[in-house]
């Protein structure tokens, strides 16, 4: 394992929150996990393919057989332009009107890595930029009855990070 170097990895883990008051003094919380229905391109691309949330691209195109396994051999080397493009992940959900009257409603992420933009139905509510934290956003001015598209863009690290050092 020595000099093996770990890939980069684009990670999504979230859930989203519905919070809601059952009593003045006390307020309760109801989750909703949002790990399904999850589909995910390049920034481009036209075709859309399955994704798993939480999960990594590396892992969602290996699953999907687009790449070879990076840690066989040399592999790594033939995957390096996967850091270097943008990615979105995109999941429908559908939210009801018993959902729309609680007084607050949040989106809980447990890991977007790293420069990421958060969108729900089309509206940007949340930007990322640390992996190794966890982002609340309140999206219940953004919900909508019926169903809601939430999209998350992933910038390139390494397109990133020079354009911080040119900066």
């Amino acid at each position: 394992m020595l000099g093996m170097r770990i890939p980069f990895i684009f990670l999504i883990s979230l859930s989203m929150a519905f919070l809601v008051s059952s009593c003045a003094d006390q307020p309760a919380v109801s989750k909703k996990e949002l790990h399904k229905n999850w589909t995910f391109q390049a920034t481009g691309d036209t075709l859309w393919s399955e994704a798993q949330v939480p999960g990594t691209v590396h892992t969602d195109l290996l699953d999907l057989h687009k790449i070879e396994d990076p840690f066989y051999r040399l592999n790594e080397h033939d995957l390096q332009w996967i850091d270097k493009k943008d990615w979105v992940y995109q999941s429908q959900f559908p939210i009801t009107e018993e959902v729309l009257e609680e007084p607050h409603i949040a989106l809980l992420f447990d890991g977007i890595d790293t420069y990421g933009k958060v969108f729900l139905n089309d509206s940007l509510i949340l930007e990322t930029d640390n992996m190794f934290r966890n982002y609340e956003a309140d999206v219940k001015p953004n919900l909508r009855l019926g169903e809601n598209t939430l999209r998350i863009v992933l910038a390139s690290p390494i397109k990133k990070s020079i354009e911080k050092y040119d900066a």
